[in-house]
């Protein structure tokens, strides 16, 4: 066990050392994998809708809310377990994804 342990450490130091651009593709991927659930219920929308659209958000704003429904500071049940159950990385991850996707319309 402590064999395999050990001959794996070169690769995941590898992996900390790839470019940024290899990086920001792995985070693009993993952003629009997760967008996946989120758009389910901000998906397009329009003004009238209770469900706020959160394509184009900066992501500031994106990690600063998700992080209010993580505290408890913002209270509604389903969002406060979405928050909860993602990584500070997968936050992140789709801060970066919604921002770069345009407003509705």
């Amino acid at each position: 066990m402590r064999r395999s342990f050990w001959s794996a450490v070169p690769l995941f130091v590898a992996g900390l050392t790839v470019g940024q651009h290899g990086v920001m593709a792995a985070d693009d991927e993993l952003g629009a994998f997760l967008a996946a659930t989120c758009v389910a219920c901000h998906g397009p929308g329009d003004s009238e809708s209770a469900i706020p659209p959160i394509a184009g958000w900066d992501e500031a704003k994106f990690v600063s809310v998700v992080q209010a429904y993580r505290s408890g500071e913002r209270t509604d049940a389903i969002m406060q377990a979405m928050a909860k159950s993602l990584s500070d990385g997968e936050t992140a991850a789709l801060a970066h994804y919604f921002a770069t996707q345009g407003r509705p319309q």
